[in-house]
Parts: C-alpha cells; sequence; structure tokens
C-alpha cells in the first residue's frame, strides 16, 4: 500500500486553530540547523505487517533526540508531523532537533532522515509543549 500524495488536515472537534498553531510543517530540509542529534538503526521490530517502518517509530525517535530533563516536565500541546518518505530495516537514521522561538511556549522542529549518503529526509515533525504541574 502506498501513501496518497496528500492528506487533507484532520482537526479535533473543539480544537481551535490558535491551539494547533500553522496548519501545516514547513518545508524541512535533511540539514536542519541542529541543536540536538541522535542515531537511530532501523530493525525489524520498527515494521508493521507491510514491512514497512510505523509511522510511530518516526515520532518516536523524535521524541528520543529531546533531552530527558524535558519529557520529565513538559507535556506535548501541539503535534505536527509530515511524512516523505519510508525507511528500511536495516537503515541508519538521524534525528535532529532544534528548538524554535514560539510565543506558545518551547517548540521544536525535528527532521527524521536518512543518515546514508543522500540523507534524504523521511519525516518533518513540529512539537509544541507546555510545563506540567508538579504535584507534591
Amino acid at each position: 500500500m502506498r501513501l496518497p500524495q496528500s492528506i487533507d488536515p484532520f482537526r479535533l472537534p473543539g480544537l481551535s486553530a490558535d491551539i494547533l498553531g500553522e496548519d501545516q510543517v514547513p518545508a524541512m530540509s535533511s540539514e536542519l540547523s541542529v541543536g540536538l542529534e541522535k542515531k537511530f538503526e532501523v530493525c525489524a521490530t520498527h515494521l508493521d505487517f507491510n514491512d514497512h517502518v510505523n509511522n510511530v517509530c518516526y515520532l518516536g525517535w523524535a521524541l528520543d533526540s529531546l533531552p530527558a530533563d524535558l519529557l520529565r516536565t513538559h507535556a506535548v500541546r501541539m503535534l505536527l508531523l509530515n511524512f516523505l518518505s519510508e525507511a528500511k530495516v536495516g537503515e541508519s537514521i538521524l534525528a535532529r532537533t532544534q528548538q524554535c522561538v514560539s510565543e506558545n511556549g518551547l517548540k521544536y522542529r525535528h527532521s527524521i532522515a536518512s543518515a546514508e549518503v543522500d540523507s534524504q529526509l523521511l519525516a518533518a515533525i513540529e512539537t509544541g509543549w507546555m510545563p506540567v504541574s508538579s504535584q507534591s
């Protein structure tokens, strides 16, 4: 099964546009100015029944490139994912993450690209974060 060329934006009922921010993830390249970077290897457990990397893995790689402290102290408030190409088993993947200026709190841009010679961009992701209150 192949992905369609475009997919209409999906909005949850009651979720306003100002919460979502932009409607689409901005165009990104695999040459994203790097703040954080982590390398992964595609393995069999990343594959679905069609032998494609499961889409949730791309998001997982992006989140795994963030500092552990951020993941403990903040929650995702906004997520935009632009899936561009498939990764293959055995392929090395490079997750690059850059913090961006945002009026609505912390925001990161992530590029998930092949770490091979061609550096093909596989997914472009934006995440917005808000602090979580600690329970005493």
